[in-house]
């Protein structure tokens, strides 16, 4: 019994030089990320405190790899989004370039500003033709007027007039 006293004894004692060597190591280990922490002038989060550094160690490891894969994926869409930049501003620049060279052709040799001038052409034909047919009918309006007008006074001489008319390829609806 006594040796069953003392080997508990010893078991005590060891036991107590291992928790004070675990708590020394474990209070090194927080002086230690804590110093990381300091040193970078970061906070040093709640659930490292208290932790071995081989554990924080392994969260640092994971932390790392999920920031690097975001800024990865963040580079490649930047270079991505300047990329499809480039391609815009060289749009712009060749439509600018084609645009100078438009107006500087007063020609317009392209095959655009041909069809532009073409159809410009039509319209302004059409106009001139338009704006001469309406001369043409209001003097046939006055013309017939002007025959209404004589018919009304000298009846007699209406048949004349008539007969001079008939012929007339044109038919005027006043």
């Amino acid at each position: 019994m006594k040796q069953n006293k003392e080997l508990i004894l010893q078991l005590r004692n060891e036991n107590k030089l291992l928790r004070s060597r675990l708590s020394k190591r474990m209070k090194a280990d927080d002086e230690i990320i804590g110093e990381v922490f300091q040193a970078h002038r970061v906070r040093m989060p709640v659930e490292l405190r208290g932790v071995n550094g081989d554990v924080a160690a392994a969260r640092f490891d994971q932390t790392i790899c999920e920031l690097l894969k975001r800024r990865n994926s963040l580079q490649h869409a930047k270079q991505a989004k300047e990329e499809t930049l480039a391609s815009l501003q060289a749009e712009i620049a060749q439509l600018q370039m084609e645009g100078e060279s438009l107006a500087a052709t007063p020609s317009g040799d392209s095959q655009e500003a041909k069809n532009l001038r073409q159809l410009e052409n039509r319209l302004d034909k059409a106009v001139i033709k338009n704006s001469e047919a309406k001369h043409i009918r209001k003097t046939y309006e006055s013309i017939i007027q002007k025959l209404q007008e004589v018919s009304s006074v000298e009846p007699p001489n209406s048949g004349h007039i008539r007969s001079l008319w008939s012929p007339c390829p044109l038919q005027i609806v006043p």
